[in-house]
């Protein structure tokens, strides 16, 4: 059997590995860095199917068809599992990183980290919908060969699983927003200085409208009065304030 998801798993092997292939393509790329990863994902996922396709289209026997996908399954779920476990690790860290970059925005070195870290986040994330939307398309193409299987095998519970989602429910799911601890003031105080410096940019550019939207869809942040999150009407208008100097 040719090793064809090795490309993916060695992205993902370990953390630290993953870390440095953010970096590397942020020291190349800058802005872009997330989007680059989760493209070279989606197009290795795409040729992944196209070569299990073809390799099974040779294939006479329905049992041989049968464990040659289950082998691709299990390594797929097995490689979810580890990226669900480098989310978990950005929920640690991410509380002690948003301090650390209100405590110390003067110094770019810092804010660089900061960035390449919020990178890091949406990377993963994107990344995790790619190996989902593979995944789920393998248990669709090949599920008729698996109605026999015991309700506690490991292929079956992987394919039960992935029925239980909707194409769209995973195609389409944002990801989980980042939670601000602070005030909605705090935050554009935090972030309002790195849009100034052009630290932070969006396709290129420091324009602040653009890139509060993209704050926007990665952090929750609450009301100051009342319940629920602020709206991106009022974190707009927060920023153009602070611009401004005026009181709000």
């Amino acid at each position: 059997m040719k090793n064809e998801l090795q490309t993916l798993e060695n992205i993902f092997a370990d953390f630290i590995k993953f870390e440095d292939v953010i970096k590397t393509a942020f020291e190349k790329y800058e802005y872009r860095a997330f989007k680059i990863v989760q493209d070279m994902t989606c197009e290795e996922a795409k040729r992944i199917k196209n070569v299990l396709n073809e390799a099974t289209q040779g294939m006479q026997q329905p049992d041989h068809i049968k464990l040659y996908i289950s082998q691709y399954l299990v390594r797929l779920s097995n490689l979810l599992n580890r990226v669900a476990t480098y989310k978990g690790m950005y929920d640690i860290s991410w509380e002690r990183k948003l301090k650390e970059l209100k405590a110390e925005t003067e110094y770019k070195e810092e804010d660089t980290l900061f960035t390449i870290e919020l990178h890091q986040y949406s990377a993963i994330n994107l990344c995790e919908n790619e190996i989902r939307i593979l995944t789920l398309s393998l248990v669709r193409d090949y599920e008729y060969l698996f109605d026999t299987l015991e309700q506690d095998d490991q292929v079956s519970i992987i394919i039960n699983d992935f029925k239980k989602n909707p194409e769209g429910k995973i195609k389409h799911q944002p990801p989980q927003k980042i939670k601000w601890a602070g005030s909605a003031k705090d935050f554009v105080k935090a972030f309002n200085p790195l849009i100034k410096a052009g630290t932070l940019q969006f396709k290129g550019n420091s324009d602040v409208e653009p890139l509060v939207r993209q704050l926007y869809n990665f952090f929750e942040i609450d009301k100051s009065r009342g319940d629920g999150e602020v709206t991106f009407e009022s974190l707009s208008t927060y920023f153009k304030k602070e611009n401004s100097g005026e009181a709000y």
